[in-house]
């Protein structure tokens, strides 16, 4: 009897020594995939800022590059001014948003992240429903502008102009759109859903 019992305790503290190898095996992988996911979290995070870094670029340069060109074709001050206005306020939303905002470290707290970038995919689509009619009527007026400014008196040159203008405009929009917006939104994504991963492994 003495020995069976002794047996039992034996087998007990053999499994209870397995049990704790294992669970020490589970803990260890939960944090290799803690750490992971922490890292693809800040490689996503820090894609959204280098698009945010190339926006305020291309507003930068937009804004000199359109300026130059509207004052060789003599347009109004008002118009002028207006339009680096608008292309200024772009730059500064670029960098408010997408830079300044997504900043992340591995020891980030994670419901901090979320917030930040459930609020960067809603101001990303507030922007984009008025920035569109803002720039529509913007193109209307360049082109009343640059029309008046070189003399333009037929009403076919003034359409010639306006279809140029809106190929320009189409154009310009889908690369933002195709190659700056949807990129970005599918980053956020995918920045809520390894947030939701994680969770599940806390």
């Amino acid at each position: 009897e003495m020995i069976m019992e002794k047996e039992r305790i034996t087998d007990y503290e053999e499994l209870k020594q397995q049990l704790n190898a294992l669970r020490e095996r589970i803990d260890a992988s939960t944090q290799i995939s803690d750490s992971m996911i922490r890292k693809a979290i800040g490689r996503n995070m820090d894609s959204l800022r280098i698009r945010g870094i190339l926006s305020v670029a291309v507003c930068v340069a937009a804004l000199i590059l359109v300026e130059l060109i509207l004052v060789s074709f003599g347009v109004s001050t008002l118009f002028l001014v207006v339009t680096a206005v608008f292309l200024g306020v772009n730059a500064w939303l670029a960098f408010v948003m997408r830079i300044r905002k997504m900043s992340y470290s591995p020891e980030s707290n994670l419901v901090e992240t979320a917030k930040r970038v459930v609020k960067f995919k809603k101001d990303n689509e507030l922007s984009l429903m008025i920035g569109l009619p803002l720039a529509l009527v913007w193109c209307i007026w360049a082109v009343y502008e640059m029309g008046v400014a070189t003399g333009m008196e037929d009403i076919k040159e003034f359409a010639f102009l306006g279809c140029c203008a809106m190929v320009g405009a189409l154009i310009g929009g889908f690369a933002g759109y195709f190659g700056m917006f949807r990129p970005a939104m599918r980053e956020a994504d995918e920045i809520l859903s390894q947030i939701e991963d994680l969770n599940r492994t806390v």
